[in-house]
């Protein structure tokens, strides 16, 4: 048998680091045994362990090291760490094989007898080294180079242990989405550091919305947030957009009466009608320039001079001017809108939140709300491990948020 000692430092048992250790030797092939472990007091104080890895033969005890050093693993008798092993791009949009892929966890690299944090950190991407400056950052598939120097294994690399959400303390049912959650008690808290927010000065609030925010009524809702400062940058698709100028302009959304709950009369062409106007227009800053839209989420975002992002996808009809249709286009900009973001809500919008999760750091409050449970589950499954999940209507979640942000 092989072995080697390893160190192991942070939330330990609250966040099942080092259970999550122990099942990942073993899907290697090994066997990690704790030797020592320190138990910190307090659920804000860190733990500390000391583990034997064992394995048949160094390769395999290699490739379990590879397995655990992403989790904060530090080999005890190797100071200074392992030196990182860099490779070129072989050609314009692809990785060297073996590539690092990152997720949304501070990450440090051993540099020149110095940790350096990988900057602009993402998830399902790379670790590029810059050799003019020997600064290490993020990037994406599509955005690699040839020659482009990337992190392959993971020797010379670690990373902060997983985050306790809230002050200090893992929240009730916080693990778990469920229908059953206390949800008024997590909205106090959300809007509690909303004003706090707001307050300090000190971040931004980014809504990430989908179009069943207008099905569902809660238009009025979304644009006096807006209206109110409580959204810094939102972010959406054509629909919810069309279907707010919908609303506007024809008192529907999908061809359904916001005022009865019932179809109109050849109201599935409204939204293509509202669509064609604003085009004919130019955009939607002229449409409110001219009186064409006069209240709404649209108007709101444009009155208030909000950033906003509206992403195409392969199903839009139009689309509006606005929508970019360019998705790795998109993808950049939000990146580039994401600077500053501290509590991030997501309503009603699969797809589009697990894209923006991807691109978010562990350190945002990220809240997902929808109807649908599996929606919720599906953007902590996807690697954005800070999100909570609210199993609620976009309309309900929205009246109780204001409730408790407005005197």
């Amino acid at each position: 048998m092989f072995n080697i000692q390893v160190e192991l430092e942070g939330h330990l048992l609250d966040s099942l680091l080092l259970p999550k250790v122990m099942d990942l030797a073993l899907s290697g092939g090994g066997i990690a045994q704790v030797l020592e472990i320190e138990v910190g007091e307090r659920p804000i104080n860190t733990s500390r362990a000391i583990l034997d890895i064992l394995a048949q033969d160094q390769d395999q005890l290699n490739g379990i090291m590879q397995l655990l050093e992403p989790l904060g693993c530090r080999l005890l008798e190797m100071n200074p760490p392992l030196d990182p092993q860099f490779v070129s791009c072989p050609k314009e949009g692809c990785f060297p094989e073996n590539f690092y892929v990152t997720n949304n966890r501070r990450t440090e690299v051993w540099l020149e007898g110095e940790w350096k944090e990988v900057e602009e950190l993402g998830m399902d991407g790379a670790i590029c080294l810059n050799t003019a400056t020997q600064r290490v950052h993020f990037k994406k598939m599509w955005q690699a180079r040839a020659g482009d120097l990337i992190l392959v294994g993971a020797k010379g690399l670690r990373q902060a242990p997983l985050q306790l959400k809230g002050d200090g303390e893992f929240q009730f049912m916080d693990s778990n989405v469920s229908s059953e959650k206390p949800k008024s008690l997590v909205i106090e808290d959300l809007a509690k550091r909303m004003k706090s927010l707001r307050q300090s000065g000190q971040g931004k609030i980014l809504f990430v919305g989908g179009p069943a925010i207008i099905h569902t009524g809660g238009r009025e809702l979304l644009a006096r947030l807006i209206h109110q400062g409580w959204i810094d940058v939102l972010f959406a698709g054509n629909a919810l957009a069309v279907h707010d100028l919908e609303a506007d302009l024809y008192g529907t959304s999908l061809g359904v009466s916001l005022n009865r709950g019932e179809p109109v009369p050849l109201g599935h062409r409204n939204h293509l009608y509202a669509i064609n106007r604003i085009r004919l227009l130019g955009g939607m800053a002229e449409a409110v320039a001219q009186g064409v839209i006069q209240e709404g989420v649209c108007y709101e975002l444009v009155q208030n001079k909000i950033p906003y992002l509206l992403a195409g996808s392969i199903r839009d009809d139009g689309p509006l001017p606005e929508v970019v249709t360019d998705v790795m286009q998109a993808q950049k900009l939000m990146k580039e809108q994401l600077a500053g973001v501290k509590i991030a809500l997501m309503v009603s919008t699969l797809l589009h939140s697990i894209a923006v999760g991807n691109l978010l750091a562990e350190e945002v409050m990220t809240l997902a709300v929808d109807i649908n449970p599996a929606s919720v589950t599906k953007l902590s499954d996807r690697g954005t491990h800070q999100a909570r999940g609210l199993v609620m209507d976009a309309k309900s979640f929205l009246l109780e948020l204001m409730e408790h942000l407005e005197p």
